[in-house]
């Protein structure tokens, strides 16, 4: 019987340090994408401070508007370039993640993201500066929670009628 409990508490130590392990090591990835999609027919300039170097690019058109035109996407990893042009119907897209233990807040600055609404600096549509109460605050873009609360998306759309 003494052999049983001493076999008994071993196997629930065990059990006990799995269990621990396995949830301290259990890491999420977690992730914000900031998109301004040019709904536009002119070109978009964007000019950054150079704190968008900690995020991926990524240019891309998203509406194919027929069978002959080319699907392009462009990305630049931790770029040093902070001015961007985005072609008409194309979307400009900065993305940043981490692993973590601890859950998203769902708050950029609160998860220690810069939100890129206060890292633009200038846009302009053919040397027309857009105003920056179109783009200079949260309540501009649009907000999405996605993937079981592990990824947050901000989109802007840039009209004719915006600037």
């Amino acid at each position: 019987m003494k052999n049983f409990k001493n076999t008994y508490h071993w196997l629930v130590l065990l059990v006990q340090i799995s269990c621990l392990i396995f949830f301290v090591s259990c890491e999420s990835w977690y992730s914000y994408c900031f998109s301004v999609n040019n709904l536009t027919s002119d070109s978009i300039e964007i000019r950054t401070t150079s704190l968008i170097s900690d995020y991926k690019i990524q240019i891309h058109n998203f509406n194919i508007r027929n069978s002959d035109e080319l699907v392009f996407s462009v990305y630049k990893d931790n770029p040093s370039d902070t001015f961007f042009i985005i072609p008409p119907r194309s979307s400009f897209s900065a993305i940043i993640g981490w692993y973590s233990r601890h859950s998203m807040i769902s708050v950029p600055e609160r998860d220690g993201i810069v939100p890129l609404w206060t890292i633009i600096k200038m846009m302009s549509v053919n040397e027309t500066s857009i105003m920056p109460s179109v783009w200079n605050c949260e309540s501009k873009w649009e907000k999405e929670l996605l993937q079981d609360n592990t990824t947050v998306t901000y989109e802007l759309n840039i009209r004719e009628s915006r600037f």
